[in-house]
């Protein structure tokens, strides 16, 4: 599509209103870093109660991946990535996080049982998520403010973890459904 037509249904405008939004989410993150603004506050006030890497190989063909469940997010991230790549998937995922593009695809209930809402990985979706991965990535690059090595098995509030994340199996088990649905729409 080109400008002219981007520019007649609005759709530039709308892209930049939504490029300076990110552009505003990560500014404000990286303002408070300088406050004795710890990541783990970030996660604590954005509701990412969990942030592992997957050796099971079931996210082989996939960089990482987010999951809503019960009113707050695990990240998973593939271990065979180099230290950059986990630190732009971080970002990617985060992106999906703090966009509230997560919020359809409630996978799992605190009972267990699993309920499929549709998933929030669109085009558009995924735009916003690699743009806000970019900003993410120039800002925290090189950065002590993300210690990558802590993040490979990263918890907030274990107790409310265990209710919903009733063992690694369970999760492995829950990322590969994801998986699998994923590869089937791509």
């Amino acid at each position: 599509m080109d400008v002219d037509s981007l520019r007649k249904n609005g759709s530039l405008e709308m892209l930049a209103e939504k490029k300076q939004r990110i552009e505003n989410i990560i500014s404000d993150i990286y303002k408070k870093t300088s406050d004795s603004y710890t990541f783990e506050d970030f996660a604590r006030d954005n509701r990412i109660y969990r942030i592992r890497d997957d050796d099971s190989g079931i996210l082989e063909d996939v960089d990482g991946i987010t999951i809503f469940i019960n009113g707050g997010y695990a990240i998973v991230l593939n271990s065979k990535l180099s230290p950059d790549k986990r630190l732009r998937t971080l970002g990617h995922e985060i992106g999906h996080v703090v966009l509230n593009h997560v919020l359809n695809s409630e996978l799992v209930t605190y009972d267990g049982s699993r309920r499929y809402n549709g998933i929030g990985e669109t085009p558009e979706n995924n735009e916003e998520a690699n743009y806000f991965e970019e900003l993410w990535y120039d800002r925290f690059s090189g950065s002590d403010w993300i210690d990558m090595e802590n993040l490979r098995d990263f918890t907030i509030y274990k107790n409310r973890i265990q209710k919903f994340w009733y063992s690694e199996h369970w999760a492995a088990m829950a990322v590969k459904s994801i998986v699998g649905y994923l590869r089937q729409i791509i």
